[in-house]
């Protein structure tokens, strides 16, 4: 029995030191998805492809929350919906965007996305990253879906013709609201269905939508929108 005991004891021991030396591994592990790195990113971003997958192509420095203040190198890949983070060894990997609460600030001009769970054009659930457009923390978020669009190259028909290469272009931003139940949804163009998404402030916020002339495509004016809804009780 005491044998048993003391073996326990040791166990605990070194599985306390293993943490404590490892941490820092175990930390970036936690975001990684686990995933081989896409190889299809890879063979369509080549010299035949005009433009970029990537809302940036270079690696910028950003802060990922939880992972106590560290800094990473990281990318957006518009094209995929996916983060990549580059490590100490130029090994890049993909973050796992299922992980909850996962925020990515970036250093340089303090951009904050964050990983949610929204309706897609489906109308199914799934997991997507959004920059962040309204305080946190609130019953009511306004987030920004930044996306690029791939068009395949096209041959010329006649003479009189220019062959058009293949193409990454960048999508018009789109605004999504997050509820209380974490879920973003894309914000309704027309003003009467944005309004009928709280049905027991419908009117009152059709008034405030009318009286403020609230574009509901620009996002000064949906930061406002945002604001006033998080008023109501």
């Amino acid at each position: 029995m005491k044998n048993q005991v003391f073996q326990a004891i040791l166990f605990i021991l070194f599985s306390f030191v293993g943490y404590s030396q490892n941490d820092d591994t175990d930390s970036f592990q936690q975001i990684m998805d686990g995933s081989p790195y896409s190889v299809m990113t890879k063979s369509i971003n080549s010299k035949e492809v005009k433009g970029s997958p990537y809302l940036y192509d270079i690696f910028f420095p950003a802060k990922i929350a939880g992972l106590q203040e560290k800094i990473f190198n990281v990318r957006y890949n518009a094209y995929f919906d996916e983060f990549e983070i580059k490590d100490a060894e130029d090994q890049i990997n993909l973050v796992n965007k299922d992980l909850q609460q996962l925020t990515i600030t970036f250093s340089n001009d303090q951009t904050v996305f964050i990983s949610s769970s929204y309706l897609d054009q489906n109308n199914q659930i799934t997991r997507g990253y959004f920059v962040v457009a309204s305080p946190e923390n609130q019953k009511n978020q306004l987030l920004i879906k930044k996306s690029k669009r791939y068009s395949e190259s096209k041959p010329a028909r006649s003479s009189y013709e220019k062959s058009k290469p293949a193409e990454f272009e960048e999508n018009k931003d789109t605004y999504y609201l997050r509820l209380s139940d974490g879920v973003a949804k894309e914000i309704p163009r027309n003003k009467k269905d944005l309004a009928n998404m709280y049905p027991k402030h419908s009117k009152a916020i059709l008034d405030f939508i009318k009286k403020n002339r609230i574009n509901t495509t620009e996002r000064e004016d949906l930061v406002k929108l945002v604001k006033y809804l998080n008023s109501l009780q």
